[in-house]
């Protein structure tokens, strides 16, 4: 190919895949990868000598501005994917909520309008489904025309957002017909509900007492109904957030028998521990999320899940609130809006606590937090890799610049970070979203570039 035919040519960098690292010049035209080898020449080259070459991270576990507790997540599409974008991830599939009494296609119209023109970074919808009859039903399949290839669905939030059994038996049957993937909150929403009532009765109202109410055991007695139900359908479930080993018991226990579970845990399950419950309320609430931080015993199983490959996906959780909004709780730990912010860390924290410390290796790390997400959320294959053809959403990464996490120099919506004080290794240096700039050098650029809705195509 003639010389200066390429808009960019990054030189010098490791490619880090899912399957493979390897040295190589990529070349950028028109916001694809469109070759990778060497001697090539553009316009503008990039010298990433010492540098790995991510392909952009993947976060399909996000709630940016959603209503929840009387409250709203302080993130919204600009300020979320702003942070998002400074932490390395280049695409977010958000969860479009339905409100009690609307139509899945007013949830998804107004999740749309949320995001139009503001989200810095390419994004999708999945759908919550909290208000099923007959004609929800009959509607999904009208959505997937517009781009939505999975749902999810809550077995707690009594009385708000839980999916009676008996319901999901039915949206099971739906999207058996669809081929559509079910995302499944997995708590016992009775024993929570009964516990938390408990305990308030008998003055028990510090934000510990959720983690006693939101018992490790309440997931996994959750995750064995699910798949249950999965086989019955014989329908493929992607399980979210997991926290803890007996969740991860069950599901290693149904997967030997041929269910098929796809798994997400977040960094929050991997690093923090159920002791900083043990702190004063304004500190505590930080950490008052569903499902909760659990024992030590519980991270090291999930790095060991991650490892073999028990565990697909690596995504955040994001959904942060306001120490302020944290205190509606102060006397009642029921009502401590139930969430955390992570959008901007996930990257840096998973390779730091992950590969620079063994657990696993920078190929696992990519596929956790990029491939995988691509492929469970109908992405690939545009996104997920630095190969030819794919979208040129490239992160360029130090892998060994020493750094403390300090809420002083993150971006997210909010007043403080769970990861406070904790020392990493590992940066994001430059991001590119389609071939255009969003960070250079450590700071955001992409002031002027909105992202892409994208059209997901179906996965099982």
């Amino acid at each position: 190919m003639k010389a200066d035919v390429y808009d960019l040519v990054i030189k010098n960098g490791l490619i880090v895949n899912a399957d493979v690292s390897f040295y190589a010049d990529v070349a950028i035209k028109d916001g694809k990868i469109v070759a990778l080898g060497s001697f090539f020449r553009a316009a503008q080259e990039i010298d990433a000598k010492g540098l790995y070459l991510l392909p952009g991270g993947i976060d399909i576990h996000t709630h940016l501005e959603m209503p929840f507790m009387s409250t709203f997540s302080s993130d919204n599409f600009e300020s979320g994917s702003k942070a998002a974008a400074m932490g390395g991830t280049t695409t977010v599939v958000d969860y479009a909520m339905q409100e009690k009494g609307d139509s899945l296609s007013a949830a998804l119209k107004k999740w749309h309008e949320k995001a139009a023109n503001k989200c810095h970074i390419d994004y999708g919808f999945h759908l919550g489904l909290t208000d099923i009859d007959e004609n929800i039903l009959t509607e999904l399949e009208s959505l997937t025309q517009e781009g939505v290839s999975t749902v999810k669905l809550f077995m707690a939030y009594n009385n708000a957002l839980r999916c009676p059994d008996i319901k999901l038996l039915e949206v099971f049957n739906a999207l058996k017909k669809l081929q559509i993937l079910s995302m499944l909150h997995c708590e016992n929403g009775d024993i929570i509900e009964y516990l938390s009532k408990k305990l308030v009765n008998d003055g028990n109202t510090a934000p510990i007492y959720h983690s006693v109410a939101h018992t490790a055991e309440c997931e996994a007695e959750s995750i064995n109904r699910a798949a249950i139900y999965s086989k019955i359908f014989d329908l493929p479930i992607y399980i979210v957030h997991l926290s803890s080993k007996e969740g991860l018991q069950v599901i290693y226990d149904h997967f030997k028998r041929g269910v098929r579970i796809f798994t997400e845990t977040c960094p929050q399950y991997l690093i923090l521990d159920d002791s900083l419950y043990n702190k004063e309320f304004l500190e505590a609430s930080k950490y008052v999320m569903s499902p909760p931080l659990r024992g030590k015993d519980s991270i090291e199983a999930l790095w060991k899940a991650l490892a073999c490959g028990m565990i697909n996906v690596v995504a955040t959780d994001h959904c942060p609130f306001f120490l302020k909004q944290k205190e509606l709780g102060k006397d009642d730990f029921t009502k401590i809006p139930n969430g955390a912010p992570g959008i901007e860390t996930r990257l840096v924290l998973i390779f730091s606590e992950g590969v620079r410390k063994g657990r696993i290796t920078k190929e696992q790390f990519v596929k956790c937090c990029c491939l995988n997400p691509a492929k469970l959320a109908g992405l690939y294959p545009s996104k997920g890799a630095v190969a030819p053809n794919f979208d040129a959403d490239l992160v360029l990464f130090d892998p060994n610049k020493k750094w403390q996490i300090m809420k002083s120099h993150l971006h997210e919506n909010v007043d403080y970070t769970p990861y406070e004080g904790i020392q990493v290794t590992g940066a994001v240096v430059d991001v590119l979203l389609r071939g255009q700039w969003l960070v250079r050098e450590g700071s955001f650029v992409g002031g002027k570039i909105t992202g892409n809705y994208l059209r997901r195509t179906k996965v099982i």
